[in-house]
C-alpha cells in the first residue's frame, strides 16, 4: 500500500511525458484520471473523502503489456483496504 498525494490528469500518461509530470509534481505517488476530481468538490463542500485505488497502469514504454498482469492483483487489494476500512468504522 502506498499512501500519497496523487497529480490528476484528463489522459492516460505517456511515458515521453513522464518526466515533466514528475518535475510539476514531484511528491505524486500516481496520476489518477477520477479521483482528484471527486477531491476537489468533496473540499469545496467540505465533505470528507478518501480515496482507495487499484493501480494497474504503470507509466512507461511497457505499461500496455503490464496492465493484464497486474489489474487482478491491483484490485484484489484496492478491494481488501475497503473492506479493512469499512470494519474499522463500523
Amino acid at each position: 500500500m502506498v499512501v500519497g498525494p496523487l497529480a490528476s490528469g484528463d489522459v492516460f500518461v505517456p511515458g515521453d511525458r513522464l518526466d515533466a509530470m514528475l518535475t510539476d509534481c514531484p511528491d505524486a505517488v500516481a496520476v489518477d484520471m477520477e479521483s482528484t476530481a471527486i477531491a476537489q468538490v468533496c473540499r469545496s463542500f467540505d465533505v470528507g473523502f478518501v480515496s482507495t485505488r487499484g493501480i494497474s497502469d504503470l507509466c512507461g514504454p511497457a505499461a500496455n503489456e503490464e496492465h493484464p498482469e497486474r489489474v487482478e492483483g491491483a484490485s484484489e487489494r484496492a478491494a481488501s483496504i475497503v473492506v479493512e476500512l469499512l470494519e474499522t468504522e463500523s
